[in-house]
């Protein structure tokens, strides 16, 4: 080709890409009240109309201009990540900035819709539900209500009085304590088997504080377990089930007591006082491929990866656990929302090499899921169904701890309520994951 023709056609490529460049600095200008972190720590309380955008970005560039923002703005936050063309995004909006998110939406050509109101709503009339309970309901640490969401100290106080009310095969193990001195408790439940190291399973819940339904999700395996033991014979005489129900009970707490849609751990550094600029998403932190891609260095940032991997106390106790912890086979990690079983990598598009055998599997456990109500999961790598990531617990437990079968289960719903919802749908929600575990429990028990 004439010389002339190529720096013809480089020079044009190159002025292509400023206009793209141009335009996407200029629409970042007008976001510029959407990138600073708040100001008022201690009062942002309530939610009062706040709204949810669903956005459909139908292009590359659209993807690519909400993952910065996703990556850069501590005011907006991003209920599902903003990862592929043609996938919905659900984003809550602060009112003092939905005029401005609008104008860019719409410069950017990204349709979108107000998918919840006012937030506050929601978390009201949780809040109902929580508080219609009965005193002698809440007094009974022998059971736990599937009723309402219960706070970290009864889940403690339940855990306690399994492990006392069945000595033989259940243990409360404290792991490590959270940045606040909380303790972290994984339940083990197994029959023990004189010179023979059982196959084990390690779950954990809990990790980002807003998923409610994670948590109680872990319970519910858990009392299945113990109390209905003579369902569940097979599974806990053959295998030892590692089961930590909150990873992050700090973040739990706070979700509870302050800021009902808080994620992150909550951590401080020096330096960093504003509210959102507290804590780290601890499924960033987990040291593999450790903040390479889709995550943030920006400490008010809702996906900030963390000073360093393992940097928070939660993650790094889980990882010296599982890798001082014998013949585990199988690593699974609750979060919500979006009805999906993902698995590795986050990362990038190349695939494990026994990936086939993991869909295999997902693809049974995904069966089970929908066996009691047709609720409908997908199963795939996370990178393709959901997001592009790294520094995520399922990863690191296949490229490092050496796991085999490692799966992160993103439960109800997929997206009507999102982060709040309803404790109408705990039991059937506990219901479906059981029929799950039990196919993941019989896989372990062979390998």
């Amino acid at each position: 080709m004439n010389s002339n023709w190529v720096h013809y056609f480089s020079q044009t490529i190159l002025f292509h890409m400023f206009l793209l460049i141009f335009g996407i600095i200029v629409s970042f200008i007008i976001m510029k009240g959407l990138t600073r972190g708040s100001d008022n720590p201690g009062k942002i309380i309530s939610y009062q109309k706040y709204k949810v955008l669903r956005l459909l970005p139908f292009n590359a560039h659209q993807v690519a201009a909400l993952r910065y923002l996703q990556m850069t703005s501590s005011d907006l936050d991003f209920w599902t990540d903003a990862s592929a063309v043609n996938s919905t995004i659900d984003v809550m909006v602060p009112p003092r900035n939905l005029e401005s998110f609008q104008t860019f939406l719409n410069r950017q050509y990204i349709p979108h819709e107000i998918f919840l109101s006012d937030v506050q709503n929601l978390i009201d009339q949780e809040s109902k539900s929580q508080a219609e309970i009965s005193a002698d309901e809440l007094k009974d640490y022998r059971t736990i209500s599937w009723k309402r969401y219960p706070r970290l100290r009864e889940i403690y106080r339940f855990l306690n009085w399994l492990s006392i009310s069945h000595p033989l095969y259940v243990h409360l193990v404290t792991i490590g304590r959270s940045f606040e001195g909380r303790p972290l408790r994984v339940v083990k439940i197994g029959k023990p088997v004189w010179g023979h190291v059982k196959p084990a399973v390690w779950i954990d819940a809990g990790m980002h504080a807003r998923e409610w339904i994670s948590p109680v999700t872990a319970v519910f395996i858990i009392d299945q377990l113990v109390n209905n033991y003579t369902a569940h014979r097979n599974l806990v005489d053959k295998i030892d089930w590692y089961i930590l129900p909150v990873l992050n009970p700090d973040g739990y707490e706070f979700s509870h007591q302050k800021l009902r849609l808080w994620r992150k751990t909550r951590s401080t550094r020096v330096g960093n006082s504003s509210y959102n600029c507290i804590g780290t998403d601890g499924n960033r932190n987990f040291g593999f491929f450790w903040n390479r891609v889709g995550t943030s260095s920006n400490p008010c940032s809702e996906v900030y990866a963390g000073e360093r991997a393992f940097s928070e106390p939660e993650t790094r106790a889980v990882a010296d656990f599982v890798l001082r912890t014998p013949n585990i086979k199988l690593f699974l990690s609750l979060h919500s929302y979006k009805q999906l079983l993902l698995m590795p990598w986050g990362h990038t598009r190349s695939r494990p090499r026994d990936y086939e055998e993991m869909n295999h599997l997902g693809v049974q456990v995904v069966e089970a899921l929908k066996s009691i109500y047709g609720t409908q999961y997908f199963v795939g790598s996370s990178i393709r169904l959901l997001y592009t990531t790294s520094g995520v617990s399922t990863d690191w437990a296949k490229g490092v701890a050496g796991i085999k079968y490692t799966y992160t289960l993103e439960l109800r719903d997929t997206g009507r309520f999102g982060f709040l919802l309803p404790a109408t749908e705990i039991l059937p929600t506990g219901r479906e994951t059981m029929e799950a575990i039990k196919v993941f429990g019989q896989k372990a028990i062979v390998l």
